[in-house]
């Protein structure tokens, strides 16, 4: 009969902070700790969802003229702004939009629409940095869609050069496409690119990225447009959502954790 009562008692043994202790436990103890053990384990994997969808935040793109920065501020926290046009030439609204953004507070992107007849990549490149020189920019995303080649070959060193020579300029580029054009310009088993930020279209109306499906090595986005053609704040402009990864507190704490134990393991073998 004692060893089927709910009531015999167990060891259970704890950590402390100055030694390891056991205590005798009876089995409602032991059912309320296994109750505790749970709702943490149920807490990590919350924490885990979170930090994989990230914070969802609006902001707006657009090829036209900005006037009221003060009303965009109030919807969006950042805006793009197109710097370099397909014809080959830096978007002459450029500058002019950039300080319009920067007297509003606004983050502000850049998109690069290169053009594949007109100079080589680095030299594209070489152009719009030196049209944004003196402005914080937080991503210049390179537009792979439009004027490019039929020639995946030609479409892949030209995409090459121009980020190699972003990099070198201190800039940060990101991808914005959508599946079918990348894999009809670069080959869908092309995944070179896949460490830069994936800004990727699907005009559906949708602002959550829960219809994203992974392509170019791609597993997750940092952006996605999901609306044209709105006009808000006098201005036309397209509907994006910038996908921010929080940070996890919980990992950060279990790093540490193991960062310490191989300090006291080497330690010892001293």
């Amino acid at each position: 009969f004692f060893f089927f009562s709910s009531r015999r008692r167990h060891t259970r043994c704890r950590e402390v902070s100055w030694a390891r202790r056991c205590v005798q436990e009876t089995g409602y103890q032991r059912r309320v700790h296994g109750i505790q053990d749970l709702v943490m384990k149920v807490l990590i994997l919350l924490l885990i969802v979170l930090s994989v969808l990230g914070k969802r935040t609006p902001f707006g793109s657009t090829t036209k003229l900005i006037k009221d920065a003060a009303c965009l501020k109030k919807i969006y926290p950042r805006f793009c702004v197109r710097g370099y046009e397909s014809t080959g030439k830096v978007d002459p609204l450029l500058k002019t939009n950039l300080n319009t953004l920067k007297t509003g507070g606004l983050i502000s992107c850049v998109l690069m629409v290169p053009c594949a007849f007109c100079k080589n990549g680095k030299q594209q490149v070489t152009d719009l940095a030196a049209a944004i020189k003196g402005f914080t920019i937080e991503n210049v995303w390179i537009l792979v869609d439009g004027m490019w080649t039929v020639n995946v070959t030609e479409n892949r060193a030209l995409l090459r050069d121009i980020v190699t020579a972003a990099k070198s300029l201190g800039l940060k580029p990101g991808i914005t496409t959508f599946q079918p054009t990348w894999d009809r310009l670069m080959g869908a088993d092309f995944t070179e690119m896949s460490s830069l930020p994936l800004w990727y279209m699907r005009w559906n109306g949708n602002p959550e990225a829960n219809d994203f499906l992974p392509f170019g090595g791609w597993t997750k986005p940092q952006a996605k447009q999901y609306e044209t053609d709105e006009t808000k704040c006098t201005v036309e402009h397209d509907l994006n959502s910038y996908f921010e990864q929080q940070r996890n507190d919980y990992y950060i704490y279990l790093n540490a954790k193991k960062k310490k134990k191989k300090k006291k393991k080497k330690k010892k073998k001293k």
